[in-house]
């Protein structure tokens, strides 16, 4: 059963390292009708916590059975933790949350410090006023552990308009396929375009391994605690 808005998804599976590309991720990625594009990230991102003893990942998007079963082959736990389904669950009801995230209207995520070796934040931080991203940020590496990676896409196509977040399924280690979470629906968020300096400076202090710009304009960020 799916879990609700704000509520977590948690799958620990026993089998180790796949091999790179296998068949597996892009047999179900076939199935889906979104927009496929290359990442160089993904590969930085796996090839730093693939040989971890039993590491902890956290992904802050929607709940994707083919992601959660690809690392959990790496004998990943996998947490699930749906902020922008939780943050668009608390405008439709109106509410504010009790606690939040300084300098945000964000409750933050419900984990110790130092808990996860990896989150994962595709396109999640496109989805908050540019200038609550810091702040953002350090909640999520607030729950990495020290030496962890975070991975995260930006856009560079939206700027400043409502539209629904985006869901990201990993078709192998170099393709990655997205398409709405909401497509026909009313459950949007307000986006706004970082420029890339403003990405940089927001992960200050951490160490950024890899940013680029790919092809189809997205921006992917691979970043050490």
């Amino acid at each position: 059963m799916r879990p609700g808005a704000g509520e977590d998804f948690l799958l620990s599976m026993l089998w180790r390292s796949p091999p790179e590309g296998a068949g597996f991720e892009k047999t179900r990625g076939a199935k889906g009708g979104g927009i496929k594009h290359p990442s160089k990230a993904l590969r930085i991102f796996v090839s730093g916590i693939r040989d971890l003893d039993s590491p902890q990942l956290l992904d802050t998007g929607q709940v994707i059975g083919a992601n959660i079963e690809y690392f959990a082959r790496m004998g990943c736990k996998v947490f699930v933790h749906d902020v922008n389904a939780e943050r668009i669950s608390e405008i439709e009801r109106g509410r504010t949350p009790e606690k939040i995230v300084r300098g945000t209207r964000w409750s933050g995520l419900p984990y110790s410090d130092e808990q996860f070796d990896a989150v994962l934040a595709w396109d999640l931080l496109d989805y908050f006023p540019r200038e609550e991203v810091p702040s953002v940020i350090a909640e999520l590496f607030r729950v990495l552990k020290k030496e962890a990676l975070l991975i995260a896409l930006f856009s560079s196509e939206r700027a400043n308009r409502v539209e629904p977040a985006q869901r990201y399924r990993i078709i192998d280690m170099d393709v990655l396929e997205h398409d709405p979470i909401a497509k026909g629906t009313n459950a949007k968020l307000f986006v706004s375009r970082l420029r890339n300096r403003e990405i940089l400076d927001a992960f200050v202090p951490h160490r950024v391994l890899h940013f680029i710009m790919l092809k189809n304009n997205m921006r992917e960020i691979v970043v050490r605690k």
